[in-house]
């Protein structure tokens, strides 16, 4: 009997059926469960961290709590597929702005020097191409 006053009063004095055994009341007190999240780290929690918890809290019918975060694990894989692609499209346009720099940058290294002048022959000029590449530069 004070194997059961005890732990009555660990439930807040909510009086027990004094015919059940220790073992029975062990085993009801076990069931019981405490169900708890924790987030980790610094920061703002993500938008469907947030609405897991406010379905979890919002929604006590495990049927409509079951979907409704299905849904929201669905819309997530959409929303990291949409900034996948969104980043994508930036690293492109980024590396075609390299490849034009680049190629300007290899036109003006590579590109023959040209220079007129006016000849001694009435009507001509004279042309001087220089090639800027030397011959130990080259592989």
């Amino acid at each position: 009997m004070t194997f059961l006053r005890k732990f009555s009063s660990l439930l807040n004095g909510i009086p027990i059926n004094t015919t059940l055994s220790p073992s029975t009341y062990l085993y009801l007190v076990i069931e019981m469960k405490i169900e708890f999240e924790k987030q980790f780290g610094k920061g703002v929690d993500p938008w469907y961290a947030k609405a897991e918890r406010w379905i979890k809290k919002k929604f006590k019918n495990p049927f409509i709590q079951h979907l409704a975060l299905g849904f929201i694990t669905w819309l997530k894989e959409k929303w990291i597929e949409g900034k996948i692609d969104l980043e994508m499209t930036n690293v492109d346009s980024q590396i075609e702005k390299l490849h034009e720099e680049w190629d300007e940058e290899e036109r003006k290294q590579f590109a023959p020097e040209y220079t007129e002048k006016p000849s001694e022959v009435k009507g001509l000029m004279d042309m001087e191409i220089k090639n800027p590449v030397r011959w130990e530069d080259l592989p």
